[in-house]
């Protein structure tokens, strides 16, 4: 069952190290937190390295088919989706998916579930981007007719509404 569980993250994080995944895995309970999550989670991911459904990279794993590297901005964003996933996890994560119709590729679309409803959020990590650059991202999303029935569909839950939210590396 945890080896599934360390999958699942890896599936919705698409690249992580083993110290986030283990603390992922540590707050869902499966391990105590430090260093037997990350011990137990690297183990957990060589095997699914084994069995080819994840790649092992220098200081990092990434599953097939993500061709991120784990600079800044993969750094930053799989530490909100982890954070995402400690708090809601139940989440259904897409992150960096084209959207062909209009030609966007978000860094994560989220639909956050907690006691039945859900909460749609669409992130953008903003290292290099201008604040107008992000504002031309957001009102694409807000001018685009079809954006609720599109994150219906992607979803399988009827989203009546939607956020679009820009994430700075306060540090």
């Amino acid at each position: 069952m945890p080896r599934q569980k360390v999958m699942e993250i890896m599936q919705k994080v698409r690249i992580s190290d083993s110290k986030t995944v283990g603390k992922v895995m540590a707050a869902w309970g499966f391990w105590k937190e430090g260093n037997s999550s990350v011990v137990n989670s690297h183990k957990a991911l060589i095997y699914h390295s084994e069995l080819g459904k994840v790649e092992k990279c220098k200081g990092f794993w990434r599953v097939k088919g993500c061709e991120s590297e784990w600079k800044e901005h993969a750094q930053l964003l799989t530490e909100l989706l982890a954070g995402i996933l400690i708090e809601y996890p139940q989440s259904i994560i897409y992150r960096e998916h084209f959207i062909k119709e209009v030609g966007l590729r978000p860094d994560a679309i989220i639909l956050n579930i907690h006691e039945g409803k859900g909460r749609c959020i669409i992130y953008e990590v903003m290292l290099n981007e201008t604040e107008e650059y992000f504002r031309q991202k957001e009102n694409a999303w807000k001018q685009w007719p079809q954006a609720k029935e599109y994150l219906s569909n992607l979803f399988g839950y009827k989203i009546k509404s939607f956020t679009v939210k820009g994430i700075r590396n306060e540090h």
